[in-house]
């Protein structure tokens, strides 16, 4: 089971909440707080994959939260990481590639 409280013992940079690791605006439709590292852990990695705006900050405090494996698992199975160049600097980032991910457009040059 995983706990913030556990995880800001070892590492105090992160903050006291998940609002104190990402910005609001990245969870602007929730109450990021009342999520569950654990049971929302999905949701979270998503959000964070899809929103990290080629900020490896955010990403580094998401690989202090959960492990590589579960990162690049959720990466691969979501559909709400979109746009080449976004998937193209995930997949990088965790040795994946880009044509695993659900919604990359191979050849996309021939459609400009």
């Amino acid at each position: 089971m995983i706990s913030l409280s556990k995880i800001l013992k070892v590492d105090n940079s992160l903050g006291h909440g998940l609002s104190d690791i990402f910005p609001r605006e990245m969870f602007w439709d929730i109450d990021m707080d009342n999520l569950s590292l654990e049971k929302d852990s999905d949701f979270i990695i998503q959000r964070v994959l899809s929103r990290s705006m080629h900020n490896s900050e955010y990403l580094g405090k998401l690989e202090k939260l959960y492990s590589i494996k579960k990162i690049r698992e959720i990466a691969l199975q979501s559909s709400e990481i979109r746009g080449n160049e976004d998937i193209e600097f995930i997949a990088e980032r965790y040795q994946l590639k880009p044509e695993q991910f659900k919604k990359y457009i191979s050849n996309l040059s021939l459609y400009a």
